[in-house]
């Protein structure tokens, strides 16, 4: 299990509650806005799936600043988790 960190200052500079708050769930793994699959190393997949689903929810008229920073956040916690606990991630070239 990963332990949490202190402050998410320790891995990179936020700006917003929001982006931070994206960051925590990310990095933690739970409580993941109904994104189960955040507790396990992202793949190509999962990254490109986020970012698709952010342009549908964009094409809908729903996407707002909150969400981009919720879900950049939670990318990035994501991605640092992984990276921090050296964790190897295979695939790809």
């Amino acid at each position: 299990m990963v332990q949490p960190v202190e402050s998410v200052e320790v891995a990179m500079k936020t700006e917003s509650p929001t982006f931070r708050e994206g960051w925590e769930v990310g990095y933690s793994g739970s409580g993941c806005f109904g994104r189960s699959f955040v507790d396990r190393p992202p793949t190509e997949s999962d990254i490109v799936g986020l970012i698709v689903n952010l342009v549908q929810i964009n094409e809908e008229g729903w996407l707002t600043d909150e969400l981009v920073r919720r879900d950049a956040g939670l990318i990035a916690g994501w991605l640092c988790r992984f990276f921090e606990t050296g964790k190897e991630l295979k695939g790809g070239d």
